[in-house]
């Protein structure tokens, strides 16, 4: 389908080529260049990729909306970003003219969790296991610094947190009074 509709835009006859990534958050992507690391050179490459595992979680409806979303961006150029000529373009070939797929796209469970250790409060997922000096940044917005470093990584069996010790008990530091200001 994304083949026949990149060609019924004229996008393979202007040099378009479509790609297969394994994306698990992003449905597609239209790229113009890429930029290569050894050399730091900018190229030119024309191609609209799609992800195979949200192609495969999803509707055939969803899954040409989304093919439509990137050959309107293909069309109008990467400045348009998803501004009025882009959205005008999605009108016209007949794709939603939004920026990200709504709530009904079905996603994969990631396989990592991430949990405050100070209070337990999810703070978020991730599908790679995050690295020990990032777990080592992170904090909770409600329990503040004395959160930072205690962040605790759980893997999921299936969508459900497996079995995991809960974290040891914090000590927390006594309370220390400020110093009384004399002026």
């Amino acid at each position: 389908m994304a083949r026949a509709l990149m060609a019924e835009h004229g996008l393979t006859a202007a040099g378009w080529t479509l790609e297969w990534g394994n994306a698990k958050r992003s449905l597609g992507q239209a790229i113009e260049s890429r930029t290569d690391r050894r050399t730091g050179r900018t190229e030119p490459v024309r191609v609209i990729r799609l992800s195979r595992v949200l192609m495969r979680l999803n509707t055939e409806a969803e899954v040409r909306d989304t093919v439509l979303h990137e050959i309107a961006h293909a069309l109008v150029g990467a400045k348009h970003g998803h501004g009025p000529v882009w959205k005008a373009k999605c009108r016209e070939i007949g794709a939603n003219p939004v920026r990200c797929a709504g709530p009904g796209v079905a996603v994969p469970e990631a396989p990592w969790v991430v949990d405050c250790g100070v209070c337990g409060t999810r703070l978020f997922t991730r599908h790679r296991r995050p690295r020990k000096d990032f777990m080592a940044r992170v904090g909770c917005r409600a329990c503040g610094p004395r959160s930072f470093g205690r962040a605790v990584l759980k893997p999921c069996a299936r969508g459900t947190p497996a079995a995991v010790e809960p974290p040891a008990p914090v000590e927390q530091p006594a309370e220390v009074e400020a110093p009384q200001m004399l002026f």
